[in-house]
Parts: C-alpha cells; structure tokens; sequence
C-alpha cells in the first residue's frame, strides 16, 4: 500500500479531468487529505476501505484521510471526473465557526459513496466546478471564496442527501440483492434492465455485469422467472383466463407471456393448469383412499376389541 503525497501550492489540490483511455490505480493508497471525487461519466468500480462500488455518472467519493482506496475505470475507454483534496485542519475551524459543524465531523459522518440523481447531482457538480475553476485561476479572494465554497457543498450534501431518496451506494451484492428484491416486489410491472437501473441509480452496463457475475444469469432472465413463479401461484390458485395473467404481470401479449412461461417451465400455461389439476385429482384420491383405510382400521380394531 502507497502512502500518496500531493503537492500543492495551497492547503487545496483540485482536478476537472477527462481521461481518453482506461486507467486504473494500480495500488490501494491513502493520504492525510480530505478528498471529494465526483464521476461525470464513464464506467468502472472503486475500492474503498476493503469494499467495492460502483463508479459511473453521479457516484459521490467522500473519503476521510488516511482510509485506503482506489479507482478502477478499466471498463471505460473514456472518464470525466472531478477531485478535491484538502488539509482538514485548515477548514475545520472556520467550518465550525461559518456552518456549525467541522470539516472532519462532516466526513465523520458522510464518508462512504453516494449515488446521487439528476437533481442532486447538477447542484453538487456545479459547486465542485467553481471550486476548481477558484483553485485554478487564483483570482483575488479565492481561498476565502473556496472556503466558502466548501461551507455550500457540505451544505448541500448534508441536506440533499438525507433529504432525498438516494443512498449510500451498496457493494455489488448488495446491488443485486436490491435489484432482486424490487424484481419480486413488482411482478405487475413490465421491466426491463434498463427500468431498473434508472431505480436503483446504476447503469445498465454495471448492473448487468454485476447481475451475471453473482447470479449466473441476466436481469431479464431472472425477471422471467420471477414472473413465471406468480404465474404458477395464480394458474393454480384461480380460475382466472390466461390473457388474464398475462396482462396482470405485465406482458403485452398472452403469446410473449406463453412463450416465457415456457421456456422457464417446459410448459404451456394451458398445459401447466391442466396438469395441476391432474396432480390435485390425484393427491385428493390418494388422500381419501388413505381416509377409508383408517376407518376400516378404525372398525377393525373395534370389532376385535
């Protein structure tokens, strides 16, 4: 693990950077900096203090000093984000005196990665821009200005973020595991993978690479067999007609319906219904001749008796 050194001419160290080729951190590294990175495009993961996320558009880092971590965006040909590095101890008092809280209590409590939405995220962005564009141009004022512009972001995050739907961005399993969950949450509505990685703030890319590697197999797939189950629950359950079904888990047609149904079950839903009833005829004979063997137990013992 590298101990990383940044030189700067201030207590501050900004980038607005475009990268044109995949680039990864080779080493886990830390420093005594605070750092804020911001991903406005491209595709990758992040490692951060033994756990991996996913870095894509909107991904917020706030990461304390001295935690390890690294970026890795060799999936993408191309990526655009924003760092800030700074000395904590040179913000903190006046973070406190201008806010009511300080620098490290800040990431004290917000470290970790953020998926932020398009709301959100155009608020942050366009701070963390004036930020780099003070730090660069150094006009007259602009560590005061910088300063002050730390006191809105922190501002911000503190407010948005607990405000707002959006969470801490979850590791991959913890991903999938979400999208999972809201696949079986919602077996009315017609998905795709492209629905739900708009809900859970992923892209389609990582959310589908995730998908199969901890599950084998891909969101639509899944998706399918998650309907097909509630579809055996309601072919067995009621009577209601398979255009029907089909239409109360969200296919567009009782044809796309039969042929998923099939494909996961190895049968029409026709046949299937017909085969449960066949198989209950058969359970319920079964358990009657089990009902008239007890009672002529029953009666024999008596007779004995």
């Amino acid at each position: 693990m590298i101990k990383a050194h940044v030189v700067r001419d201030t207590f501050i160290r900004t980038e607005l950077n475009y990268i044109d080729h995949p680039q990864a951190q080779r080493d886990m590294h830390y420093h005594p900096e605070c750092e804020l990175m911001l991903i406005l495009d491209g595709d990758g993961e992040f490692i951060y203090n033994g756990r991996t996320y996913p870095a894509q558009p909107g991904s917020l880092f706030i990461i304390k000093p001295n935690i390890p971590h690294r970026i890795d965006m060799m999936n993408s040909k191309s990526h655009t984000r924003i760092v800030i590095e700074f000395d904590g101890n040179y913000t903190d008092t006046k973070m406190k005196e201008l806010i009511g809280f300080g620098t490290f209590d800040f990431f004290d409590k917000f470290t970790g990665v953020y998926q932020l939405p398009s709301s959100i995220l155009q608020n942050i962005q366009r701070t963390m821009t004036v930020i780099v564009d003070e730090q660069i141009n150094k006009r007259p004022g602009y560590l005061e200005m910088i300063v002050c512009k730390l006191c809105q972001l922190f501002l911000q995050i503190n407010r948005d973020v607990k405000s707002d739907r959006n969470r801490k961005a979850s590791s991959p399993e913890q991903l999938v595991q979400t999208a999972i969950e809201y696949i079986e949450e919602h077996p009315a509505v017609s998905l795709s993978l492209a629905d739900i990685s708009k809900e859970l703030f992923v892209t389609r890319e990582y959310l589908s690479r995730m998908f199969k590697k901890y599950k084998n197999t891909t969101v639509q797939k899944y998706i399918n067999l998650s309907k097909s189950r509630t579809a055996k629950e309601l072919l067995n359950s009621t009577e209601d007609s398979i255009a029907k079904i089909a239409d109360e888990l969200g296919f567009q047609s009782t044809s796309y319906f039969s042929t998923v149904f099939k494909n996961e079950t190895g049968m029409s839903p026709r046949k299937y219904r017909e085969f449960v009833k066949i198989t209950n005829q058969l359970e319920n004979d079964y358990n009657n001749r089990n009902l008239k063997s007890k009672r002529l137990l029953d009666k024999l013992h008596l007779n004995d008796e």
